[in-house]
């Protein structure tokens, strides 16, 4: 395995956070990872783009927008908290450390159903459901 820099890690998890962790909306009765706020943004720019800005679409962009930008920043200090611990372990052992919590959050993701999509398909949805 090849090593790993703390901010190498930092970024790592970050990134990994923003795709998996489900973080609650406060409007709408979802549990959804940040990657999803952000599609669901961008639908609704889309939207406006194509059928002009009457209507909530716009507001709705904007709760799902603020929601990403916030919830990234509390996962980045998260994510920057957990490379400044594994900072004072080796380069190849911050790199295992990281590899398995990811890979691990991923197969947790993939194999239940953590997160509840309001605006889904279903009820309830794993990493792969979510992000569709």
């Amino acid at each position: 395995m090849r090593s790993m820099s703390p901010h190498a890690a930092r970024r790592l998890l970050w990134l990994a956070a923003l795709l998996i962790v489900p973080l609650p909306m406060l409007v709408f009765d979802a549990v959804v990872p940040v990657a999803r706020y952000l599609l669901l943004a961008g639908l609704c720019v889309g939207m406006v783009i194509a059928e002009g800005p009457g209507g909530v679409v716009w507001q709705l962009a904007a709760l799902f927008v603020s929601h990403a930008l916030v919830y990234a920043a509390l996962l980045y200090l998260l994510a920057w908290a957990i490379a400044r611990a594994l900072a004072r372990t080796s380069a190849r052992a911050r790199a295992a450390a990281v590899a398995v919590a990811v890979a691990a959050c991923v197969v947790w993701a993939i194999a239940t159903q953590p997160y509840v999509t309001p605006f889904g398909r279903a009820a309830h949805a794993n990493l792969l459901g979510v992000l569709q």
